[in-house]
């Protein structure tokens, strides 16, 4: 009996496994929503809209005030090719802001105004190095709507940034986003005449996150306050560099060389006569390699002879260093300050120069010559229209690396960067 009894026992116990199993491997319960549907029903709170339609605002109320004053470009070109652009009002008197690519080879040139009046368009003059020309139409002065110019060089790094102009030739199109770099070099020459000295950089140009693409070079970058900061310039490269990003030329720039387009149709430019290293960084990349007494200012790494600067006793390098495989002529003075204003990078130097003289104007130079302070002053002359010869470095001597000789890089160009 009670072997049955066990047995009896042993059966329930696998039963029961089998009815637990078996329950494990049902659907799991349908989970009620504790959400009430009718929430949907509910209007989004007024505060919330609000918020959102805030940026709406001020968009739609920038476009209102300065869509008139943008117009699209056209420039004619050999064989009847057309190349479009934007551009803006820059006064009362019919002249308009574009950039000098658009315009540049043209044979004949086109403008169309918001409300679709097409003029055509007479060139006042234009400038390879800042990638600014100047347009004049004949239309009443009720017409020409001029922009506001704000300082460029109060922008910071995330203010808003509105871009208004013609994208692909589509009128009057806006876009924003940000602010998203400051002190960017453009090698604006380059891209419009390839018979310049290559090493002058645009200076000081602004990024935006929001790109320029065909038709929008000469565009205008609003700050909120719909006052112009910066004209919208193209850069394409073959290898899409600069995809999803786009560049300006700050509004001082463009205020330093309208009136001389429109007085002269030329800009002539500062030159002082230097060399130094290209660096993204500027000093502060080498100046721990070359033991150098400070990591701030511009490193003269040749001199023009006969520039201003050779005829001021400014002296470069005289040995090659090798800095991260880089081979760098070490050894000569170090631009730190001009006219009283400090500078740390070839940037700030020709920035200074182009915004605040002339050919002929005297700037007093702070430079440090082997590692003593002293004051240089320099008569600056016309930045030259071909590149001028570079002496060698010293005696041209090749640094080691791991008993190995570096072949020397010759002095690049002025602008390559050079001032």
């Amino acid at each position: 009996m009670a072997a049955i009894s066990r047995s009896v026992r042993l059966w329930l116990a696998v039963a029961l496994l089998i009815l637990s199993a078996c329950a494990s491997s049902a659907p799991p319960a349908e989970v009620t929503p504790t959400f009430d549907v009718t929430d949907r029903d509910q209007p989004i709170p007024q505060a919330l809209l609000d918020t959102a339609d805030a940026e709406r605002d001020l968009l739609g109320a920038v476009y209102t005030r300065l869509a008139p004053s943008v117009v699209a470009v056209e420039a004619v070109l050999e064989g009847g090719i057309v190349r479009r652009g934007s551009g803006f009002i820059y006064d009362r008197n019919g002249r308009i802001v574009t950039s000098a690519q658009t315009i540049s080879g043209a044979e004949a040139v086109r403008v169309t105004f918001d409300d679709g009046l097409t003029v055509n368009a007479t060139s006042a003059g234009f400038d390879a190095y800042s990638d600014v020309a100047v347009l004049r139409v004949d239309v009443p002065p009720a017409r020409s709507i001029p922009v506001t110019f704000a300082d460029s060089d109060a922008v910071q790094v995330g203010e808003r940034a509105i871009v208004l102009g013609n994208p692909y030739g589509l009128s009057s199109s806006i876009n924003s986003g940000i602010i998203g770099g400051i002190g960017r070099r453009l090698p604006s020459a380059a891209l419009v005449d390839f018979g310049l000295p290559p090493g002058f950089q645009n200076p000081r140009i602004l990024q935006t996150s929001v790109p320029v693409p065909q038709g929008g070079n000469g565009g205008v970058v609003l700050n909120s306050r719909g006052e112009v900061v910066g004209m919208a310039v193209e850069v394409t490269t073959a290898g899409g560099l600069y995809q999803g990003v786009g560049f300006a030329v700050p509004a001082n720039t463009v205020r330093r060389v309208v009136p001389d387009l429109i007085r002269d149709g030329e800009v002539r430019y500062a030159w002082l006569g230097i060399n130094t290293v290209q660096s993204d960084y500027g000093l502060a990349s080498f100046a721990r390699a070359l033991s150098l007494a400070t990591d701030s200012g511009v490193l003269v790494t040749a001199v023009t002879p006969q520039s201003p600067a050779d005829e001021a006793d400014l002296r470069g390098g005289s040995r090659y260093v090798d800095a991260f495989g880089l081979p760098v002529c070490a050894g000569g003075d170090i631009i730190t300050a001009i006219d009283g204003t400090f500078i740390s990078h070839i940037d700030d130097l020709v920035y200074y120069l182009l915004v605040n003289h002339i050919p002929g104007d005297v700037v007093t130079l702070l430079i440090l010559r082997d590692g003593d302070p002293q004051e240089v002053s320099v008569t600056l002359a016309e930045r030259p229209t071909t590149t001028p010869p570079l002496p060698p470095c010293g005696d041209a001597s090749l640094p080691e690396r791991d008993g190995t000789p570096v072949p020397p890089a010759p002095p690049t160009p002025v602008g390559v960067p050079e001032a």
